[in-house]
């Protein structure tokens, strides 16, 4: 995967979406994503790495974004997540988080 990619995170306040993100961005690429607005205990270490979290779900916030990836938890409806579908009418490549650790 190039280095420079924007990628988005959706649900990324789960534990394992927080370390791919962590992970992620330490190896270079540009990370932001989106969950619920309750208070995860992950909320603390997004922020001191400089993570933009969205509060909520709204394909807006794919379309107010230059977007190279999605990735997707299996929480918050998965695939079918608004965000998701969003990304997918845009043709923007979308992979689970599953899949992108299989990418890694």
């Amino acid at each position: 995967m190039k280095r420079n990619l924007k990628i988005y995170m959706v649900g990324i306040k789960g534990v394992g979406m927080t370390a791919l993100s962590i992970y992620l961005k330490m190896k270079g690429y540009q990370i932001t994503g989106s969950d619920i607005d309750e208070v995860f205990p992950t909320d603390q270490v997004l922020y001191e790495n400089n993570i933009q979290i969205l509060k909520g779900f709204s394909p807006e916030n794919i379309r107010s974004r230059d977007i190279n990836l999605v990735v997707t938890t299996g929480a918050h409806r998965g695939l079918m997540n608004e965000e998701v579908q969003e990304a997918i009418r845009q043709k923007i490549d979308v992979l689970t988080h599953a899949e992108m650790l299989g990418k890694i």
